[in-house]
């Protein structure tokens, strides 16, 4: 009888997990003080503005995404193409892939995400035209400063 109540549990507690889109709209931050603006989630796909600093200038890129539809699932991602009007091209690419995890207690939802950024290159420097790093990014409400760390 345990054993059944177990599994129940088991079978009940994923879709209490699972990505609500409506919990991806809004601002995040990352551990670098970047934004994340989600203005678009639905269907399975994502949209908004990622927002980085250059001194004490904010440059805005679009980014176009999508996540993961299933009852369980949490999994998304994104990219950005370093391109827009005001700065034109830096002939770069960046991709975010990673995991939603729901706010609990008085953490704030987060999403922890590996990423990939290449650049365009010459033949003889293709070997370090590519980074790999790893980032988390905060939910957060607007009208609250996020209490964050930058190294």
């Amino acid at each position: 009888m345990l054993f059944r109540a177990v599994l129940t549990l088991l079978y009940l507690v994923p879709p209490l997990l699972a990505l609500n889109p409506q919990n991806l709209v809004g601002k995040w931050i990352n551990d670098e003080g970047l934004f994340l603006t989600v203005s678009n989630a639905a269907d399975g796909q994502l949209s908004g503005i990622y927002e980085t600093t250059k001194g004490t200038e904010m440059r805005q890129y679009v980014f176009s995404g999508s996540y993961d539809t299933s009852q369980e699932g949490r999994t998304l991602g994104w990219t950005v193409s370093w391109n827009n009007v005001l700065y034109g091209s830096s002939h770069s690419n960046s991709v975010w892939a990673g995991t939603y995890v729901p706010q609990q207690d008085k953490e704030p939802a987060k999403i922890e995400t590996t990423w990939i950024h290449i650049s365009d290159s010459r033949p003889e420097d293709r070997w370090q035209s590519t980074l790999i790093g790893k980032t988390e990014f905060l939910h957060y409400d607007e009208r609250e400063k996020p209490e964050i760390s930058i190294p």
